[in-house]
């Protein structure tokens, strides 16, 4: 029998969870970005994949 090998998921989805609550908290991609020390693409894939309604930051 043999094992199945596991890959992570890719990095944007991992930071995504940290990207979506710096967006609750109103920062913008580039500034979480600089914090996470990515790309504010990077992020944007990260908070499009989390679901944005969910990381909507405050109105």
């Amino acid at each position: 029998m043999q094992v199945a090998q596991v890959e992570s998921p890719p990095f944007y989805q991992r930071i995504a969870p940290q990207a979506c609550s710096l967006r609750q908290l109103g920062l913008h991609d580039s500034a979480i970005g600089r914090r996470l020390g990515v790309s504010d693409k990077t992020i944007a894939k990260a908070i499009k994949w989390h679901g944005a309604e969910r990381c909507a930051g405050p109105e």
